[in-house]
């Protein structure tokens, strides 16, 4: 047993042992030697085998890393799998791109969202357009990822920022539409503009149009995740468009479910959205009530100077006031008495439906788009949220009193008495968006 175990752990020396004394050999020597032989050659079989099955091993754990990692993709492969489209579906060479935003000169850079930066340009043909370099930490593969824009170029509307091309190679780009106006956050927050009531309603019409296509039409449903003030754009006739649509999908985890880090911002994120990662349409609804106490007040949501040393979100606010029945203490007062307040209260009433804590007690962005329009009635109000009502308000908060030199000293209360018939029944619909008198310098 000592010489096997001796012949298995040392083949070649002892194929050489008997080799060198083969010509002393008698009969018995030479079954030995034949011993040797066979457990030389048993000895390195298993060598081999062994040495293969690490290098398989070795070489598939190499293959699962790459896999995650994405590879230049053809622009013909790109075409393949984008195959005909409704809407002109196109692919842009890299070449094209980075000539167009001059290699991506930082001083062309417009913006740095959760989904990558911004960049804007030109192509050849002289139109104007935002490419948006995405991360390369999508767990989607390249095939999946140009049918998910196949999908995103189909869609189609006056409300949503149309996708122009993509371009996948050595990067992932989107290339979009350029608006020229900016977007909502630059033009409501600027202290030194005064939107029109018309425009705003216009707007949040406009988005809740956008919304309920995205929602409903087409044949992928998308849900945002994002919504903001910095994520509608505007065109040069002041028409919203959402921005950032259809990204969401790209960036969920194994289980389908999306960080909370890449979605929204703080203030606006729904509850089940920042507590398991669960988005869906109706988590878009409630980043939208938000949008709305935004657009009628004019304030940023988590303005730290909105009411003195207490800071406190416009949704605690909205509902405070909600509770006195005094809810247009809201309305920006730089409109002064030049707002509609039907309308005005009928949008705070929209968004308090909207941020209720149970997703099924929120409506759909269709049925918002018809309230606005009038068209459907307003459901009466339920209970302040419980998350709301934790956060309490103080009665000089409530009455409006505020020391903030981010609004304009005198306080102007608005008098239903003085709103006539006229004024009240007058629409944002009739007008014309065009008109340059809806912003203006203060």
């Amino acid at each position: 047993m000592d010489e096997i175990l001796r012949i298995t752990l040392h083949p070649r020396r002892a194929l050489l042992q008997a080799t060198t004394t083969a010509p002393a050999t008698t009969g018995g020597e030479t079954s030995l030697l034949w011993l040797y032989i066979v457990a030389a050659i048993l000895g390195s079989v298993v060598f081999l085998v062994a040495l293969y099955c690490c290098w398989r091993w070795c070489k598939g754990r190499q293959s699962n890393r790459s896999k995650s990692k994405p590879v230049p993709f053809s622009e013909q492969t790109i075409s393949e799998v984008l195959g005909a489209s409704n809407h002109a579906a196109k692919v842009i060479p890299f070449e094209t791109i980075a000539q167009a935003t001059n290699d991506f000169d930082l001083r062309q850079k417009v913006g740095d969202g959760r989904f990558g930066p911004v960049f804007q340009g030109e192509l050849p043909d002289g139109t104007g357009v935002a490419v948006r370099r995405l991360p390369l930490n999508s767990r989607q593969g390249k095939r999946e990822f140009v049918k998910g824009v196949k999908n995103m170029m189909e869609a189609n509307h006056r409300n949503v920022v149309r996708l122009i091309g993509c371009c996948y190679t050595t990067s992932r780009l989107l290339v979009y539409e350029n608006l020229p106006n900016g977007n909502l956050s630059q033009l409501l927050f600027d202290r030194s503009k005064m939107v029109s009531w018309r425009i705003r309603y216009d707007i949040l019409l406009g988005i809740a149009n956008g919304f309920a296509y995205l929602h409903e039409e087409p044949d992928s449903i998308y849900a945002h995740g994002g919504i903001k003030a910095g994520n509608i754009m505007l065109d040069k006739i002041m028409k919203p468009k959402i921005a950032d649509w259809g990204l969401a999908a790209l960036f969920r985890n194994d289980q389908g479910e999306v960080k909370p880090r890449n979605m929204t911002s703080v203030g606006y994120m729904a509850p089940e959205l920042a507590l398991d990662g669960q988005l869906s349409a109706k988590s878009d609804v409630f980043s939208f009530g938000i949008l709305c106490l935004e657009v009628v007040s004019g304030r940023p949501n988590t303005d730290i100077n909105l009411l003195g040393t207490e800071m406190q979100t416009l949704l605690s606010w909205a509902w405070a006031l909600q509770s006195r029945d005094d809810v247009l203490q809201m309305v920006d007062r730089r409109l002064e008495n030049n707002y509609d307040e039907e309308q005005a209260t009928n949008i705070i009433h929209i968004a308090l439906l909207s941020t209720q804590d149970t997703v099924s007690a929120r409506p759909s962005m269709s049925r918002i788009a018809a309230m606005l329009r009038d068209e459907e009635d307003i459901p009466k109000l339920p209970a302040k949220p419980e998350a709301v009502k934790s956060l309490g308000l103080s009665d000089q908060v409530v009455s409006g009193t505020f020391t903030s030199s981010f609004v304009t000293p005198k306080f102007v209360t608005p008098s239903r008495s003085r709103m006539s018939k006229k004024k009240r029944g007058q629409s944002s619909h009739y007008n014309d968006p065009s008109d340059p008198r809806g912003v203006h310098r203060l």
